[in-house]
């Protein structure tokens, strides 16, 4: 785990999107299948969304990690979807 005081000390990565989904990651827990996405916003490490381990014990197994999926949609979006849909 990394803190930094000043937000301004936090290393940019190359994705200056407001969003950019830098890995999904796949895991067990028990013996479901859970999938957390690692989100940058305006290029910095920010978030991780979906199914997020309160604590790394819940992790039995690392099952795959993909780098840059194409196919990630933002909590932002996907409401907005569901709130769309349910109002049609």
């Amino acid at each position: 785990m990394a803190y930094y005081r000043k937000s301004s000390s936090v290393p940019e990565m190359p994705y200056m999107s407001d969003e950019y989904c830098l890995a999904e990651v796949r895991h067990k827990r028990e013996k479901q299948p859970r999938k957390t996405n690692v989100v940058l916003h305006n290029g910095i490490l920010q978030s991780l969304e979906r199914s997020v381990p309160k604590d790394e014990s819940e992790i039995r197994e690392i099952v795959s990690v993909r780098l840059h999926p194409k196919s990630y949609q933002s909590l932002a979006e996907e409401l907005d979807a569901e709130e769309h849909d349910e109002n049609a």
